[in-house]
Order: structure tokens, then C-alpha cells, then sequence
């Protein structure tokens, strides 16, 4: 994805979707998917933890980031279905996808 593509992450993963008609509908996901766009924001992210760039960031920035990117590697542990990994994707602060 380009960074003059970014979406929220919560706008990526939403599983509720509107027909023309105005019905809603729920897209089941698979672990494969929530993987794979888990996987593209940890790769998004890895530059933050060069020891340079990680050295510049406040406390508070190195422990959302370390602990967001932990969070995102436990998903596939933490829930029984890929539906409730996506519906808790975890959103990182606007920063952290801003490198």
C-alpha cells in the first residue's frame, strides 16, 4: 500500500458493508487475510525499530509501539475466529503509520 493510500485501519478490516439497496451485510474474513494485512503493517513498522530511529521516540511512543506491534502477533492467539481478530484489529496511533 502506498502511504498516500492510507486508510485507518478500522476502515480497512470493516466487515459491515451497505448494498445498493441499504442492506447491510457482514463479510466473514479469513485467517489468511487478517495475516496478510497484519503482516503488511509490521513490515510498514519495522524501520521504527532501528536503534537510530527508535532512540528519537518519546517512552510513551516506544511503549505504544513495541506493545501495538505485540498485539498485532498475538491476534491469531487471542481470539477463537478470524471474524473476532478483525473486529478487534488494534488501530495504532496516526504516528506510527506515518514514516
Amino acid at each position: 500500500m502506498d502511504r498516500g493510500e492510507y486508510m485507518s485501519i478500522a476502515e480497512k478490516i470493516n466487515r459491515h458493508w451497505s448494498n445498493d439497496l441499504g442492506d447491510e451485510m457482514l463479510v466473514d474474513r479469513s485467517w489468511e487475510d487478517l495475516r496478510l494485512l497484519r503482516n503488511h503493517y509490521l513490515t510498514e513498522t519495522d524501520s521504527w525499530l532501528l536503534p537510530d530511529r527508535y532512540a528519537l521516540l518519546t517512552t510513551e511512543q516506544q511503549n505504544h509501539i513495541t506493545s501495538w506491534r505485540q498485539s498485532l502477533r498475538d491476534l491469531p492467539t487471542q481470539y477463537d475466529t478470524a471474524n473476532e481478530a478483525w473486529d478487534n484489529f488494534p488501530e495504532p496511533e496516526t504516528w506510527v503509520l506515518d514514516s
